[in-house]
């Protein structure tokens, strides 16, 4: 089977998916990988076929760290200012690596892109999220809202 994995994160949600892929391969599966730039490289040296996005991650990370020690709102404008700026040539890059795949899959940081790469390349996509995500929960906070006020702790955790 052809798989490919986006992911679209920094090293730390990106080195789980290097895993993936190398289990995959020895299970026989053809697998390439689209990682942002930079990262990349993490599959490649471990014998899986990737391809980079324009951009690094640490050229982002230095815009918003910055941006971050304003708050959250701060923090949303910057996103909601750079995604658009940056979507168009991610997509157009991960349905390069979609193209012929049987499957695509990816988490929250590769649904971005994958997705939309996965219907336009006619792949299935199979999400592999690294963190509890799906369902609403009061049992824990969810993954983009992981600081939620303590009280009233259940329904805050269901809603975030």
């Amino acid at each position: 089977m052809r798989i490919a994995i986006v992911c679209n994160d920094t090293r730390g949600g990106v080195q789980p998916y290097v895993a993936l892929g190398l289990g995959l391969k020895r299970a026989g599966h053809d697998v390439r990988a689209l990682a942002p730039g930079g990262l990349e490289t993490m599959f490649t040296e471990a014998g899986v076929e990737a391809t980079a996005l324009t951009g690094s991650v640490d050229d982002l990370r230095t815009l918003v760290s910055g941006v971050a020690e304003r708050g959250s709102l701060a923090a949303m404008r910057l996103s909601v200012r750079e995604l658009p700026r940056r979507i168009e040539t991610w997509t157009r890059e991960a349905l390069a690596v979609c193209e012929g795949a049987d499957i695509v899959t990816g988490g929250v940081g590769g649904m971005v892109v994958g997705l939309s790469a996965a219907e336009k390349a006619g792949a299935r996509f199979v999400e592999t999220h690294l963190q509890p995500v799906g369902r609403p929960t009061g049992d824990y906070p969810g993954v983009l809202a992981p600081h939620v006020p303590p009280w009233p702790e259940r329904q805050w955790r269901l809603l975030s």
